[in-house]
């Protein structure tokens, strides 16, 4: 019984030990969380979105991320991830805005890598995808255009060359081409 009851008080002895280490970590592990946090916050003041800036994002997201999945703190990451996804919002808007396509479909993969699932990100690949079509078809129709113009020059000077058989076949095409107008 004396043991019994000994081993007991030692194994209580022992839980408490333990319960008074894991606090200690979670204590510790919350205090690194928010160094990280605060070391995000001067990133996030000066984005230049360097490969050295995005790689010290990286591995500040990487550290958070095994701590606030140890310890939930899920909730805490999610405003970091936006905060990032923001930034990279305004920076793809503006490369968009000014038909910069490659730049700005290179910083989406890399938002996309540091905050997958963004919702502000997946506004912003929307409006790229559509910027882009618009572009598209711009451009598409100045070429249509420019051909349309070519081929009413060529049949000018086909014309005045007395060359009938090659200008009806520019007359065709054009028919072709052509708008009603």
């Amino acid at each position: 019984v004396w043991l019994a009851e000994k081993q007991g008080f030692l194994t209580s002895k022992e839980h408490g030990a333990n319960f008074a280490i894991t606090e200690s970590i979670k204590v510790s592990a919350k205090a690194e969380l928010a160094a990280n946090l605060a070391k995000l916050d001067e990133l996030l003041a000066k984005p230049d979105f360097k490969p050295a800036w995005e790689t010290s994002v990286r591995i500040l997201f990487e550290d958070m991320d095994a701590i606030a999945a140890a310890y939930n703190e899920t909730d805490t990451l999610k405003d970091a991830h936006q905060r990032v996804a923001a930034i990279y919002a305004s920076q793809i808007n503006a490369a968009t805005s000014k038909e910069r396509f490659n730049e700005a479909d290179s910083l989406m993969q890399r938002a996309n890598r540091l905050s997958p699932g963004a919702a502000e990100l997946a506004a912003e690949a929307t409006l790229l995808a559509s910027a882009k079509a618009v572009f598209e078809e711009a451009r598409q129709r100045e070429l249509l255009l420019a051909r349309i113009d070519a081929l009413k020059q060529s049949i000018l000077t086909q014309a005045k060359a007395n060359d009938v058989a090659n200008a009806r076949k520019s007359r065709d095409e054009l028919a072709r081409l052509a708008p009603e107008d």
